[in-house]
């Protein structure tokens, strides 16, 4: 682990959640807002957040940086359970790659670039949007650091 860019590290971070299996590559992307074609039945959506450097001085610095990650499933109201059965099923569900996230994303180094692992911080409830009927997400919030020098 030695010194890195903001680039590198979410590009790790990327190429670690491409490694999900069940969900197509081309669904899985860095974006601050979410993009959904009719094929999609699920989405991963990488959120960067914003740098905070620990170091006042110039030279080497410790950058610790919040993220989110959120799984997005198309989930329609339906009167024979199957929306709930959707979200909650512990073998095909959304919360069953929720938790894949979760377990592939505590303690990566984003693929080498990172200086202290990724932590997780916090996640969420089920959320539905306005923006986009029919899906909910779930979003989770992560913590990684890795180093950086400036002048």
């Amino acid at each position: 682990m030695a010194v890195t860019t903001q680039r590198a590290v979410y590009a790790g971070l990327l190429s670690d959640l491409k490694g999900i299996s069940g969900v197509h590559d081309d669904f899985i992307f860095m974006t601050p807002v979410p993009l959904f074609v009719q094929a999609d039945k699920t989405v991963i959506q990488l959120i960067p957040g914003v740098p905070n450097i620990t170091t006042e001085d110039v030279g080497l610095g410790l950058v610790e940086e919040d993220f989110k990650i959120a799984v997005w499933t198309q989930v329609w109201l339906d009167q024979t359970g199957h929306s709930t059965q959707k979200m909650t099923n512990s073998t095909y569900g959304v919360m069953a790659l929720m938790n894949t996230v979760r377990q592939l994303m505590i303690q990566s180094t984003a693929n080498g670039t990172a200086t202290v692992q990724v932590r997780w911080i916090s996640g969420s409830v089920p959320q539905e949007t306005a923006d986009a009927p029919g899906w909910i997400y779930y979003e989770d919030t992560y913590r990684v650091g890795y180093e950086i020098t400036w002048s």
